[in-house]
């Protein structure tokens, strides 16, 4: 059912172009995601990313924004999808329909469900029945949405192409051809009749579609942007599509244009920068990945310098944007079917490093080449272009900018535009083409000066209004400086007239096109930072701050308690995939024990320790053990434990350096000890050298002799080998008077694996130096601890000990999600008291913080300063994101966005008063957490921008 290829097919790819109801297009797409824009300013960001020359959009569709809990569903209000849609093809865009139904995106889970995780034997993103069966109910839901919308399904469809799971090269899949090929036959289930596509995100396109007929490769480049290597590695990828017949289709890249510009210039033939109209993750919506090296948290601002910012600010990429876009519609269809040249046929001489291979560009079938000479250095230089016997410019100088790539044309037949004679060079890059009845017009724009070389039938006139002519036997070349509109007229012996504008590239950005007399017609709102409204314009609302203290308690903020027993259960384990979690449990008090702090154990993401009402400490542990030391000594009575835990979010990549940045973690905490000792465990270890894997199972059988083993301290072995393996073992007695056993690794340096009594228990590494012994081990039991190590050039192994305690009984687990806390928030407010900024908090206080202010008809900014909290925001009954403020030896890496600021949509405001509620928390063990200033700044008007 491979129709996508099919001459009748209202999508179809060919080696050299993709046709769209057989017409030839270059697809430039940007992403546009409705899950982080407001629904009330849907149809603003859609129309700017249309007047940035964008002819499509990609859009991922969350599951798990959809299906809030197993088997609740809702497509309603700001989760309405066909709605979405609906605006879109209503603007005339393409769209890319991404459902999944993992989508990565930084986006909590990678939109797989948390409940999904609770599955222990399920096999994610594989070919896994179980995993399909839930699949399948999701596609049930999203898919006829998108069948719907399909070009060639109704008059108005926009959907060209549905991308399934995405960049599946980077996870572990058993059974890719399964899986894929599962996905593709639910889709064809579903009458999706548009091609199928499966992105690459390293580069393997067999992992990435499983090489399943019917779905076709796309890839994904994030390289350095100043790479020479760029166009070499994507014609690598291009050529081994062309021997498909398939052309090459980058479906996410960097997002400037100079980048995008380079990647032309090879023969791409779609462009999907990522993500060109920033958002915000609102809720607990956010992810947390490996871009820390290895933990980050997403900041709710989700914004990587994309050309419309999440308040709909448009930067200078967005102007960059329209110069290629005019670019694109000035050739129209000759573009979309170009085909590559061979980067031996552009010779330059230049102070500037070039791409690998030379220099790179199209052929038209018409005949004339376009190509780019990308500056990749952070300084201007000059260039000269050699061809044949010829160079050029003649007249003016050169001069490339830093980051920018412009194009070149050369030997282009006039015939194209109705005239006659050749465009022998331009210098300056072609901004518009328009053929009207008595004349034509060609628009150029240069950074500085350009040149426009004609070879003309003879008995054509030129006349010019600001630019210099050089006529010499080759022909006629016209040049201009860019300070001011420039202009020149051919008028050729068959009485048609040629038109030749030169101008900057600003007055080429705000080019709207030309009247039927030819006068160019300008739109002034093409001003960078024209969608925003001055700051020194508006002044900031008249806010009323106040406060409610909070001592930690649950009642306050969460639902009734759980019961859970002698030991806890993952958050997702007893319904909650989002939002905080309280554990509370009792530590029995046995004589003579002596607390010196508690060991939370495989917890995530964020965790406060309170004993006896006394605040501990904050860690964010990734999914790891973390101890924390008692500040005040404990008395000879029963102790009571609360533990706040907060969600984060749910990992969107998977990788195995911590726990909770594999895609199916789990969140929460698995047990907690109340450390009595810290016994050194280093010394005295049995060690035999092991080169080969059956020399290692050998070594860690329980029949072996150790007698002939040389006793050593852990890691502590010289020899050349390297790699150096090699099997660590001794014998030891759980004490009676304890029931938890841990060992610590604090400085080891490589990986190892930890037995007892043969059999794998755990892997240690720098990041996760914890193995707990208690699962499979008793109090007075004797058991063999067998450790294998494999050190390259003698990497540390550090001190080992043995973390002993006990583990509380009688756990209880209480929960708050969005809806429990926009209660609480709405509950506490009567009770606030009038306070004033900066406003301070004692380490591990909490505290409803609150600003009243009036109506507003713009979008707001928020600017937090402070230090050591970690904020939740809530606007008009919203929660509208989250921050950390800085937190030395706490907080994690935060990532994708500002770290400090919260967005205030003009949709969001309601015509009386508005209240933003922050939920503090002072995080810091060992200093007051203090808010400093919110500072409010307008960003847009709530009215869509006209473009």
């Amino acid at each position: 059912m491979s129709t996508h290829l099919s001459s009748a097919a209202p999508v179809r790819f060919v080696s050299n172009a993709i046709y769209i109801q057989n017409t030839p297009a270059i697809i430039l797409c940007g992403s546009l995601f409705y899950f982080r824009i407001p629904r009330g300013l849907w149809q603003d960001r859609i129309n700017k990313i249309k007047a940035a020359g964008y002819n499509c959009i990609d859009v991922y569709f969350p599951w798990n924004y959809h299906e809030l809990a197993e088997g609740d569903w809702d497509f309603n209000g700001e989760r309405d999808v066909k709605a979405f849609l609906q605006l879109v093809v209503n603007a005339g865009l393409w769209v890319i329909a991404r459902p999944g139904p993992y989508i990565c995106s930084e986006w909590d889970g990678g939109a797989l469900p948390a409940f999904l995780f609770t599955h222990r034997d399920m096999r994610i993103r594989d070919n896994d029945p179980d995993f399909l069966r839930y699949v399948r109910r999701w596609f049930d839901h999203i898919l006829p949405i998108i069948q719907a919308f399909q070009v060639g399904q109704t008059e108005q469809g926009g959907v060209i192409a549905v991308q399934l799971e995405n960049e599946l090269d980077f996870f572990e899949c058993a059974d890719r051809a399964g899986y894929m090929a599962a996905l593709r036959d639910m889709a064809w289930q579903h009458r999706i009749t548009v091609p199928l596509i499966a992105c690459a995100g390293q580069g393997d396109i067999a992992k990435a579609t499983g090489n399943v007929p019917g779905i076709v490769p796309t890839a994904n480049f994030y390289p350095e942007m100043d790479d020479p290597g760029i166009e070499a590695k994507v014609c690598h990828y291009r050529d081994v599509l062309r021997s498909r017949e398939l052309p090459l289709m980058v479906t996410e890249t960097h997002r400037t244009m100079f980048h995008l510009r380079r990647l032309f210039s090879c023969g791409v033939k779609l462009l999907g920068p990522y993500n060109q109209v920033a958002g915000t993750d609102f809720g607990f919506t956010n992810s947390i990945n490996n871009w820390g090296n290895p933990l980050a948290f997403m900041t709710s601002d989700y914004n990587f310098d994309s050309m419309i910012s999440p308040a709909g600010e448009l930067n200078a990429e967005y102007f960059e944007a329209r110069l290629f876009a005019h670019l694109l519609e000035a050739f129209g269809d000759l573009l979309a079917q170009a085909k590559p040249a061979s980067p031996a046929a552009f010779q330059c001489q230049t102070d500037l490093p070039l791409p690998d291979d030379g220099l790179y560009g199209l052929e038209f079938a018409q005949g004339g080449t376009l190509f780019a000479l990308p500056n990749l250095t952070a300084h201007a230089g000059t260039v000269r272009i050699l061809t044949g016997k010829e160079h050029f410019p003649q007249y003016t100088p050169l001069t490339i900018p830093p980051q920018r790539c412009p194009f070149f044309l050369q030997n282009i037949p006039l015939s194209l535009w109705g005239c006659p004679g050749i465009l022998r060079y331009a210098t300056a890059e072609l901004v518009d083409a328009v053929i009207l009845p008595d004349r034509t017009i060609l628009a150029f724009y240069a950074d500085a000066a350009g040149e426009i070389a004609f070879t003309l039938p003879s008995e054509s006139v030129a006349e010019t209004a600001g630019m210099t002519v050089h006529a010499t036997s080759q022909g006629i070349t016209f040049c201009f400086e860019s300070d001011q509109i420039r202009t020149a007229t051919l008028q050729f012996p068959d009485g048609r007239t040629l038109q030749i504008f030169g101008m900057d590239r600003r007055h080429a950005a705000q080019l709207e096109g030309f009247t039927a007399d030819g006068q160019p017609r300008w739109n002034q709102q093409y001003a960078v930072q024209s969608a925003s409204v001055s700051p020194s314009a508006i002044a900031p609302p008249l806010v009323q701050w106040s406060a409610a203290p909070l001592h930690a308690q649950v009642a306050t903020l969460a639902s009734a308690q759980i019961p859970c027993g002698n030991a806890p259960k993952y958050l997702e384990e007893v319904g909650v995939l989002r939002g905080y979690g309280w554990y509370g449990a009792t530590l029995k008090w046995l004589e003579e024990q002596h607390v010196s702090g508690f060991l939370l154990h495989q917890a995530a993401d964020v965790v406060s320790l309170y004993v006896n009402n006394q605040y501990q400490g904050t860690a964010t542990p990734g999914g790891g053990a973390v101890y924390i030391p008692l500040q005040h000594a404990l008395n000879g009575a029963d102790v009571e434990l609360l533990i706040r835990t907060e969600i984060w979010g749910h990992s969107n990549f998977d990788d195995a350096r911590l726990p909770a940045i594999r895609l199916k973690s789990l969140r929460g905490l698995e047990n907690v000890t109340a450390v009595t000792a810290q016994r050194q465990f280093s010394k005295n270890w049995r060690f035999l050298p092991t080169a080969t894997e059956a020399q290692k199972t050998a070594a860690l059988s329980l029949t072996v002799d150790l007698t002939t083993w040389a006793i050593v301290d852990f890691a502590n072995w010289l020899t050349t080998q390297q790699p150096h393996g090699g099997c660590f073992r001794k014998c030891w007695t759980a004490p009676e008077e304890t029931n938890s056993w841990t060992l610590f690794f604090p400085e080891i340096a490589f990986r190892a694996e930890v037995y007892v009594d043969g059999c794998l228990l755990s892997h240690v590494n720098p990041h996760t130096p914890y193995v707990d012994l208690t699962p499979v081990v008793h109090p007075g039991q004797t058991v063999d601890i067998g450790i294998y190590a494999e050190q390259w050039y003698h990497a540390p192994g550090g001190v080992v000990l043995l973390l002993e305690g006990i583990r509380p009984t009688d756990w209880w687990i209480a929960a708050s999600g969005e809806n429990e806390l926009v209660s609480a928030a709405a509950n506490a407010h009567p009770h606030a008291i009038p306070v004033a900024l900066p406003f301070h908090l004692n380490a591990g206080q909490m505290n409803w913080f609150y600003g009243d202010f009036p109506i507003s008809d713009h979008c707001w900014t928020i600017r937090c300063d402070g230090r050591n909290l970690k904020i939740s925001a809530f606007f008009n009954d919203r929660f509208v994101g989250r921050i950390w403020l800085p937190t030395e030896n706490v907080r994690p890496k935060m990532a994708g966005g500002k770290e400090n600021l919260l967005y205030l949509p003009a949709p969001w405001f309601r015509n009386d008063s508005n209240t933003l509620a922050l939920l503090l928390e002072s995080v810091s063990r060992i200093a007051p957490g203090e808010l400093q200033e919110l500072s409010f700044m307008p960003v847009s008007s709530q009215k869509t921008s006209s473009f």
